[in-house]
């Protein structure tokens, strides 16, 4: 086997795929286009981490600097598009055209055809841009009645979300059916492609459809709302985000739990902010039988009058809970203003009370068991130990 002729064969023998036969070889598209687009590439990578480094070093406000960072990285990949452009008709000379017309003819084969309804790649890649359109315009017309219509009708904020919501999703609705009978989609040949499609996709999808109707629930009852302080299946944490179909929640890890609507509607959940933020904390505490009880109650109140955290009215409140098997079973009870504060809040109460038991010789009791031995047994393994 000739390695050379091989080499030859592969790097300047022009391209062909099928019937279709390019002006080009291997080599000429590296050195051409592909080499070339590479080098500008890294280039305008270098470029754009430059100036996002200036942006960042500017004395500008943080939602300005990432404006700029962001039309930065625009205006870049519109140049780079253009080059790209540029490069490929250089490389194609004189059958660009030629090349363009054939592929317009790949992508304007029909993939359905019904009812006069003609549904190719290119009707496929243009209701891109219609749901790109949707999503945006449905996003800046709740904005715009979020900020200006309901804030100056009063509407409470699980109102305001509701309202905003519907409308929000009935102008991307409105805008997808206009775009798809713009770009010759025939809406009515869509019902039966939509019919029969639905009867498979109901099985399938079955779970998908339940988390959607239970999107549309949460967001009319308004059992949680965004901002809310829950509690469900296990998980605690502020909800960031509804969905149709999921909810975001963050941790106080700062991890981003995604929840399935269905789960919220079908599950015992805690809001603690459902009516207001005001909560209730608990710290119990034990303390052993030779302690005053009353002296202890009266410490624990006041560490709870003292909490940085506390509301201050309703007071705090410090209660007998029971006898334990290792000491009596104390707990304070303070009202704090915030839910977010609630892990705070119970920290710095339990900080109080062991200095406080520290400095005033209160004792909290460990765990212990008190075995009693039958004499006479003792002695009888005692005896039979040394006759043997």
């Amino acid at each position: 086997m000739d390695i050379k002729q091989l080499l030859y064969d592969i790097f300047l023998t022009k391209i062909a795929i099928g019937d279709f036969n390019f002006s080009f070889h291997l080599t000429g598209l590296l050195l051409r286009l592909v080499l070339p687009l590479i080098a500008i590439f890294i280039v305008f990578k270098y470029i754009k981490k430059g100036i996002s480094h200036f942006v960042n070093k500017s004395k500008a406000k943080d939602e300005n600097k990432n404006t700029a960072k962001k039309w930065v990285r625009r205006v870049f990949n519109i140049i780079y598009f253009i080059i790209t452009a540029i490069f490929l008709s250089n490389l194609l000379g004189a059958d660009t055209l030629r090349y363009l017309r054939m592929l317009y003819e790949i992508l304007n084969q029909p993939i359905i055809e019904s009812s006069g309804t003609r549904i190719t790649i290119i009707t496929v890649i243009l209701t891109i841009p219609v749901f790109y359109l949707a999503s945006w315009a449905g996003k800046s017309v709740k904005k715009l009645i979020n900020h200006d219509l309901l804030d100056k009708i009063g509407f409470d904020e699980s109102r305001k979300f509701g309202f905003t919501s519907l409308v929000q999703y009935a102008v991307m609705v409105v805008i997808v059916l206009i775009g798809l009978s713009f770009i010759g989609i025939d809406l009515s040949a869509l019902t039966l492609i939509f019919g029969v499609l639905g009867i498979g996709l109901g099985f399938g999808l079955q779970h998908t459809i339940a988390n959607f109707i239970a999107g549309l629930q949460i967001i009319f009852s308004r059992p949680v709302k965004e901002g809310d302080r829950i509690l469900v299946n296990g998980i605690e944490g502020t909800v960031s985000q509804i969905r149709l179909n999921s909810t975001s929640i963050t941790t106080m890890m700062n991890e981003s739990i995604i929840i399935p609507n269905s789960n919220l509607v079908q599950n015992v959940v805690h809001n603690y902010s459902y009516e207001d933020r005001k909560i209730v904390i608990s710290n119990p505490v034990q303390i052993s039988y030779d302690d005053d009880p009353e002296k202890v109650l009266g410490l624990l109140l006041t560490i709870g009058r003292e909490n940085p955290f506390s509301m201050g009215f309703p007071e705090p409140k410090a209660r007998l809970k029971g006898f334990g098997d290792s000491g009596i079973d104390l707990c304070l009870y303070t009202w704090i203003s915030d839910v977010e504060y609630k892990y705070d809040a119970r920290d710095w109460t339990n900080r109080a009370i062991w200095k406080s038991f520290q400095k005033n010789e209160v004792t909290i009791p460990f765990p212990h068991i008190q075995l009693k031995t039958d004499v006479k047994t003792k002695e009888a393994e005692v005896q039979k130990e040394e006759e043997y």
